[in-house]
């Protein structure tokens, strides 16, 4: 691994996406472009958070080290999809890079993309091998992390690429338990008109149901209800 070291003229032309420092920068030191920064940022991880396309393609062009983590064990990539650089994302998944490196929290780039509701990065990560019903260190899947953001395009998309509405935290909790609880009403529909459980129970002895009448609430009391008819009527 790199050692860390103090910012450098590398970093912070790469943050300001000053490609042309850079270049000075890298011919005078050719063997620094993977350097650490305290943080254990690389310059690429700064050109990606900062969203600067060419000077991403530069430092990949340059042979940088494109999966090295970060003190949070987060790659560039990750970077680029926790500050919405779409284009920066996208660029290092068409070159290969690995959607599936876990960060601190057990977190993958998809879990990322899920929770700020990126349908078109989180289908280029799909598309690129990002394992879909891996759990982080909680058991939230990316699911999960879409249900939370309340994202019911997300949810959909998810669903219809194949993410199972029965997953389970390490609460024993499903998405539906996890919308109910938490009000979403929309996600709480669509995830009922995918087959959710109502009567599963989590850690607690808790269903869905028992949530939703919990809550109070009467559109999601409907919901449930007319569910449970629905399931009792085949």
């Amino acid at each position: 691994m790199v050692p860390f070291i103090n910012t450098t003229g590398r970093h912070r032309a790469a943050a300001n996406g000053d490609r042309s420092l850079l270049r000075r920068q890298l011919r005078k030191q050719p063997g620094q472009r993977d350097t650490q920064d305290p943080g254990g940022r690389t310059p690429l991880h700064l050109a990606c958070a900062s969203g600067h396309i060419d000077v991403v393609a530069f430092l990949i062009d340059s042979k940088c080290q494109i999966n090295l983590c970060d003190s949070d064990m987060r790659t560039p990539l990750m970077k680029a999809v926790q500050c919405r650089q779409e284009l920066c994302a996208i660029y290092l998944v068409e070159c290969g890079v690995d959607p599936n490196v876990a960060e601190a929290r057990g977190n993958m780039a998809l879990h990322l993309a899920a929770s700020t509701a990126s349908r078109s990065l989180a289908k280029h990560l799909l598309g690129h091998g990002a394992r879909l019903e891996v759990p982080n260190q909680d058991g939230s899947t990316p699911l999960m992390a879409a249900v939370v953001e309340n994202d019911c395009d997300m949810v959909e998309f998810l669903l219809k690429s194949g993410a199972s509405v029965h997953a389970t935290d390490k609460a024993g909790r499903t998405p539906l338990m996890l919308a109910v609880s938490n009000r979403k009403l929309d996600v709480t529909y669509l995830l009922l008109a995918y087959g959710s459980n109502i009567y599963h129970q989590d850690d607690s002895g808790w269903s869905a149901r028992d949530y939703a009448t919990l809550s109070d609430d009467p559109i999601l009391l409907r919901y449930i209800a007319d569910n449970s008819k629905w399931e009792k009527g085949g």
